[in-house]
């Protein structure tokens, strides 16, 4: 076989391999793009897992598809990170125009921001939280009757929590004996002390509430141009500039 020949057999299998490869890399690059929505962390509410508090914030992506939801909620993906709209009527907190009716027709405000939050329980659950000096510790358990919670041990939390035992101004123990509705779920930030939360108002999230599932975090960046400041959560409408990506994301 003559050199060139030679040179044809190795040439013309790495440049199929690096075509394959560009296609590929193009196609995940689109379906990137299009298939999921971006979002920027803003506030303190879910330190120190997630970074919104400074000139540099994370940011990644989201799966808003019903099925994405419907895989959280229905299998009781517990401790999973989610994005959602505030039913709380209490004044600024709402994110709905008038406040939130569960079961009406509600509509956006033209300020409502997504809060990342994470689900701590689901439909028919009862659930306590409960100080033992060092820590929260956090109890679930059907809410069959009679309601007792002998016996029943603390879930395994295995995510940081950024919790201040000192911090007087709140009391973290707290019993829900009654158990969410058919469609009631509890949300929480992992920074309790900044996070404003069903934990904060004693009131549930509902499933019409929820936008999207947090899927991965993937560098962070400089947000700039931000229409409103929020109390905590994400901006979809923010410019993020000096983008730094990390080497490979983070996901959840």
């Amino acid at each position: 076989m003559s050199v060139l020949n030679k040179l044809k057999a190795i040439i013309w299998p790495v440049v199929y391999i690096i075509l394959i490869a560009t296609v590929c890399v193009n196609v995940a690059l689109i379906f990137h793009s299009y298939y999921y929505t971006p979002i920027y962390i803003s506030g303190q509410s879910m330190e120190p897992t997630l970074d919104g508090f400074g000139e540099m914030v994370d940011y990644g992506i989201i799966d808003d598809h019903p099925y994405a939801i419907d895989n959280v909620t229905k299998r009781k993906n517990r401790f999973k990170i989610i994005t959602t709209y505030y039913p709380f009527a209490n004044g600024s907190s709402s994110d709905y125009k008038g406040g939130y009716v569960h079961g009406g027709e509600n509509v956006l405000d033209e300020n409502a921001s997504y809060k990342i939050k994470r689900i701590y329980a689901f439909p028919g659950e009862c659930f306590k939280f409960e100080t033992d000096g060092s820590t929260v510790n956090f109890y679930v358990k059907d809410g069959t009757s009679p309601l007792t919670w002998e016996g029943v041990k603390p879930c395994q939390i295995t995510f940081d929590r950024k919790i201040d035992l000192t911090n007087t101004s709140r009391n973290y123990n707290y019993v829900h004996d009654e158990p969410l509705g058919e469609d009631e779920y509890w949300v929480m930030g992992d920074n309790y002390d900044q996070s404003f939360d069903c934990f904060s108002t004693k009131k549930p999230i509902y499933r019409d509430n929820i936008v999207g599932v947090l899927i991965a975090i993937e560098g962070q960046c400089k947000i700039s141009s931000m229409a409103k400041e929020g109390d905590d959560g994400t901006h979809i409408s923010a410019t993020c500039t000096n983008r730094k990506r990390y080497a490979w994301p983070k996901y959840f």
